[in-house]
């Protein structure tokens, strides 16, 4: 039997099965390895902490503000970090269904159904959830900005500025989604 030939509820079977697959490599990799300090996680942290103790002059450090912000809550209430890979974990997986979704709409249910493996299962993608870094949550935001661009356009256009200017607070290079939203606009 070909991918083509199968019915809605047999989509739903094989995108469960992707989900669930993914969700035990994430637990198992979870357990081996544990929460990653990438190069800038320690500024990222202390920068976090300054900002806690009123010095705004990480507010200058135009990389990585937005992850800053993120990440004050949990240094001032001593959440632990794990708390936050679970968050990126979660925006993961929401980003994988509005790229599956995406992916329908363009092309068909097989494309989508690759799309969403090939995104689950990149293992860079993959390996940077565990790391305390701007990586997942760039590509993450993106993601979820054009799912609402695409589906929703004139609707929900005051919230994909607020996330795109979100993802300029992560990385200053987001910019280029925003005058790209704002051409297809007008």
């Amino acid at each position: 039997m070909k991918i083509k030939d199968l019915k809605f509820n047999e989509y739903k079977l094989y995108l469960t099965l992707v989900y669930f697959v993914w969700i035990i490599s994430i637990i198992i990799f979870f357990f081996l390895s544990g929460i990653k300090y990438g190069g800038d996680t320690l500024t990222y942290l202390e920068r976090a902490q300054d900002i806690l103790k009123g010095d705004f002059s990480s507010i200058g450090y135009k990389s990585g503000f937005g992850l800053i912000l993120l990440l004050s809550p949990f240094v001032y209430f001593a959440i632990p970090l794990e708390f936050f890979v679970f968050f990126q974990i979660a925006l993961t997986a929401l980003a994988a269904g509005c790229l599956y979704k995406i992916s329908f709409k363009f092309f068909n249910k097989q494309s989508a159904i690759i799309c969403l493996v090939l995104f689950l299962f990149y293992f860079p993608l993959f390996f940077f959830n565990f790391y305390i870094l701007t990586e997942t949550l760039f590509i993450n935001t993106i993601i979820i900005s054009c799912y609402l661009f695409v589906y929703f356009k004139r609707n929900y256009i005051p919230l994909i500025i607020l996330l795109i200017l979100f993802l300029i607070s992560i990385r200053p290079n987001g910019i280029i989604f925003l005058f790209s939203i704002l051409v297809c606009i007008l």
